[in-house]
């Protein structure tokens, strides 16, 4: 929730079925789409509501962190290396800097910013 609770973020069941990431703000919620694979989850909003993370899945099934913004939409954040995955874990109030934890080539879990 965002510092005011004016936005709230978190993920839904679509019409299909699919577990989606949404951002809820004025009585609106809505979808934030995927990565091109079917589930998405949002788990960190800025102070002000702009800046959603989270993590979503790929068209290759793989889970990716990313960010969103409602300019530039959903933006993958990749990996370490390795293409299995990443999730977000933390956001800077204004939303400009995310941390979480990714697999590298070697298959290690390591933090990444």
């Amino acid at each position: 929730m965002s510092a005011n609770g004016s936005v709230v973020v978190g993920d839904a069941y679509d019409v299909s079925n699919n577990q989606n990431a949404f951002r809820w703000t004025a009585g609106v919620m809505t979808n934030l789409g995927t990565l091109g694979g079917t589930t998405s989850v949002a788990n960190l909003v800025s102070a002000d509501g702009s800046v959603v993370a989270g993590y979503a899945y790929n068209a290759s099934n793989n889970q990716h962190a990313f960010r969103w913004t409602s300019a530039g939409g959903m933006v993958d954040l990749g990996t370490l290396g390795g293409g299995t995955g990443s999730y977000s874990s933390a956001m800077s109030a204004d939303g400009s800097v995310v941390v979480g934890v990714s697999q590298n080539n070697s298959g290690n879990q390591n933090a990444f910013r």
